[in-house]
């Protein structure tokens, strides 16, 4: 090795051992963020606080200045590391039994919503923060926004059929983490409880996985895709076609099958129909036990 190549060893060597010492205090971060959210909790204030944000934000500036950094570069780090610790802090708070689960559901009090949110969450530990919300898409903005941990929300019954639960989850990048079925005589309808990160299911658990299917505009595709489930034995428990929102020649199909992503047979179905469609996995959840 020349002298040339031994001063780059030596350079990548010290940038290595730097970027170490930055993970190193970026997990530090991380501690001292769990730390301030059992702080808010107790405080009874919101996980987000924008002033706050801004006041960090703009000493990042001004610092990134000083050093003879991109400020504008140095702000959208900066950015990205409040985002990741304001993740960090909901998913240490949804860990926590003794903090109340903040649940959107749709319509006011006494409604069916509220019913089926009472249903699920009225025996947590910790308790449970119910709010009610006029539309579909305040409750899952709700979700997005962060002032919620999650919705429960209607997907399909018996009197008012498909809602649009499954349109506004795949705009909102949201996942699919629990289900809900009231039945009421002959009448059902099955909620579906959507969060920002996807639950630890125990292998032993009765699962269901739920994907959305993107199919290109030509004859056979869907068969095709199907098939890919049939050859590895996934049953399939609901499929429903809705139109890819400002691309009128495109469907998108939402599938509900049993198993998790993650078994043997699911995630091979789900390789083989990566073929033939765009596949995108929104949830593998406990299975309603009736």
């Amino acid at each position: 090795m020349d002298d040339q190549d031994a001063e780059l060893a030596r350079i990548r060597q010290a940038i290595e051992a730097l970027d170490r010492s930055l993970l190193a205090l970026l997990r530090e971060r991380q501690v001292l963020g769990q730390q301030a959210a059992r702080a808010k909790i107790a405080a009874a204030v919101p996980l987000r606080d924008p002033v706050r944000e801004a006041v960090v934000l703009r000493r990042a500036r001004e610092t990134a200045t000083e050093l003879g950094l991109d400020a504008h570069q140095s702000e959208r780090l900066y950015r990205l590391i409040i985002d990741m610790s304001v993740s960090e802090q909901q998913t240490h708070l949804l860990e926590l039994e003794t903090v109340p689960l903040r649940v959107a559901f749709l319509g006011v009090e006494g409604s069916p919503g509220q019913l089926a949110a009472q249903a699920r969450y009225g025996g947590r530990r910790g308790g449970a923060l119910l709010e009610g919300h006029p539309t579909l898409g305040e409750a899952v903005e709700a979700v997005r926004s962060g002032r919620a941990d999650v919705a429960l929300l209607p997907l399909e019954g018996t009197e008012d059929g498909s809602t649009r639960t499954m349109d506004l989850l795949a705009e909102a990048g949201l996942v699919i983490s629990g289900e809900e079925v009231q039945r009421d005589g002959e009448h059902y309808t099955r909620y579906v409880e959507l969060g920002r990160e996807p639950p630890a299911v125990p292998e032993d658990v009765p699962c269901k996985t739920s994907v959305i299917l993107t199919l290109a505009d030509r004859a056979g595709a869907l068969g095709e895709v199907l098939q890919s489930f049939a050859r590895h034995a996934v049953n399939l428990t609901r499929i429903e076609s809705r139109p890819v929102p400002g691309s009128p020649p495109k469907f998108r199909f939402f599938v509900d099958m049993e198993g998790h992503a993650a078994g043997q047979r699911v995630s091979r179905a789900l390789e083989d129909a990566r073929a033939h469609a765009e596949v995108r996995v929104v949830g593998s959840y406990p299975a309603h036990r009736g």
